[in-house]
């Protein structure tokens, strides 16, 4: 993959979002480690490792929306402030603000209306 990074050779983001999956399933650390450090090179998103990233589905997972990001994601659907979103996460209104910077261009929506809608469609959130 180190040569498809450096000659921009394919969708190496693709290859390694899939190999790090599978290293990462098979706890195979350090080859997931090395497919996470190509992303980054690459300057493709890289997915968190943390406890409660399998509530993202994969189809987001697969663009690169994180934990957190999908947490914001799920909010959004209420059409909630920034600073109510901030609020119910307990971080800062500009955090809010970059997860949905990211998230709109992650999911190549327009505006952070048909982000709201899509994210309506699609989380798995059934009450504020």
């Amino acid at each position: 993959a180190e040569p498809a990074v450096d000659h921009g050779w394919g969708e190496p983001a693709d290859w390694l979002r899939e190999a790090e999956s599978r290293f990462h399933g098979a706890d195979v650390i350090p080859a997931a480690s090395a497919c996470r450090a190509l992303l980054r090179r690459a300057g493709a998103s890289v997915q968190q490792r943390r406890t409660g990233t399998e509530r993202v589905p994969e189809s987001l997972r697969a663009i690169g929306v994180t934990l957190r990001e999908y947490e914001v994601f799920e909010l959004l659907a209420f059409r909630l402030s920034n600073k109510a979103l901030a609020a119910r996460l307990h971080i800062s209104p500009r955090t809010v603000e970059k997860h949905v910077a990211a998230l709109l261009m992650k999911t190549s929506v327009r505006d952070r209306a048909e982000l709201a809608g899509f994210a309506a469609q699609h989380s798995s959130a059934s009450e504020v």
